[in-house]
């Protein structure tokens, strides 16, 4: 007994209906495309973001220590000038206690170390663009160079505390109590005594100079301390603007 299947015919498509399909699968396509691309341009919106507030955030903390840097230039300015009032007085009326923490509070350097790794990060993702004619792109430059202006500053500090450590230290202090005072630094163990050794005008002409010096760096320091500053609350007024900073 032979069983036959009923016999279907197979339906033939029209040109329409394949055009159909194909518009049909080539939108699904396009739309699928541009719903990834929206949401990595929202990835890449959020880091960017993120990046921008990473920046303020360093920016905040920085320049807080340099207010410090300024503090710190401040009172070592008072040392020193301090030291030159002091050598130009009766060494019978001095106290010995005052005039080595003079010395000791001024010779030592404060040198800042830069957290610039989310401003590179920016930078290098395009999101800081490298157009002076940015805002906040001209504001960094501005930042950078006195940044480097700070160092140089630092460096010159540096070299002449040396000078005044091998040249004129020597001249104007006694080495049990200049070892002494380094050694309880800062000077608060090193007992008050009226009288220090006398010093030789030639000494107190050369450390008047260096004062002078000193007096030059520090000054210029502080105005790159300054400037820092300044534009370092630029970037930080220009990134609150387009993204909401905590």
């Amino acid at each position: 007994m032979e069983v036959h299947h009923p016999h279907h015919p197979t339906h033939k498509k029209k040109w329409s209906e394949y055009i159909i399909e194909f518009l049909m699968l080539f939108v699904a396509v396009t739309l699928g495309f541009f719903a990834e691309n929206y949401r990595e341009n929202i990835a890449e919106k959020h880091k960017a973001e993120e990046l921008k507030k990473a920046i303020v955030y360093d920016l905040k903390k920085e320049l807080n220590e340099l207010e410090e840097y300024k503090n710190q230039i401040n009172r070592q300015l008072i040392n020193v000038n301090k030291l030159d009032s002091l050598v130009n007085v009766n060494p019978n009326q001095i106290d010995q206690k005052d005039y080595y923490s003079a010395i000791v509070n001024t010779l030592w350097a404060y040198t800042f170390v830069q957290n610039d790794r989310s401003i590179k990060e920016a930078e290098a993702k395009g999101i800081i663009q490298s157009n002076p004619s940015d805002s906040l792109s001209y504001f960094l430059l501005r930042y950078q160079y006195f940044m480097q202006d700070l160092k140089l500053g630092e460096e010159l500090t540096i070299e002449s505390f040396k000078d005044f450590s091998k040249t004129i230290a020597p001249a104007i202090t006694e080495p049990a109590l200049y070892k002494k005072a380094w050694a309880t630094f800062p000077v608060k163990e090193l007992p008050s005594k009226i009288g220090i050794k006398p010093i030789l005008k030639l000494d107190r002409d050369k450390l008047t100079y260096q004062v002078v010096v000193y007096n030059i760096i520090f000054g210029g320091v502080k105005v790159s301390l300054d400037s820092l500053v300044s534009n370092g609350n630029k970037m930080i007024e220009i990134i609150n603007k387009t993204v909401k900073v905590e």
